[in-house]
């Protein structure tokens, strides 16, 4: 609308197709379409109400799993190994010793070999 004639940047796109002009039921359907797609759009919001439902289960799941979990980790009371604890590290330190992966679980979580 603004260009002049020379001004063309490319080929001009048809949208004829498009115009309604004067024939009235063309128009009326024109627009009864497009009312009746913005109303059903709006008026449609099952997926909307399906998605918070469904976060609030997770949600509720997830809840309920971490209370169990967190229960779980705070029962377990630590064994009594039998080691002590500091007479082993000085022997380790004295003799220079590293510790394995293995001795250091079973020193300190009281696991068995």
């Amino acid at each position: 609308m603004t260009e002049t004639p020379g001004e063309r940047g490319g080929p001009r796109l048809d949208l004829r197709a498009l115009d309604v002009g004067e024939n009235g039921p063309r128009t009326d359907a024109v627009m009864r379409a497009v009312l009746e797609r913005i109303t059903t759009r709006a008026s449609r919001p099952e997926w909307a109400a399906w998605m918070a439902r469904a976060q609030r289960g997770l949600a509720a799941v997830a809840a309920v799993l971490l209370l169990l979990a967190g229960t779980l980790v705070f029962a377990q009371r630590r064994r009594d190994t039998g080691v002590d604890l500091t007479a082993t590290i000085e022997t380790w330190a004295l003799s220079s010793h590293v510790p394995t992966n293995g001795e250091l679980l079973t020193t300190y979580q009281g696991y068995r070999r």
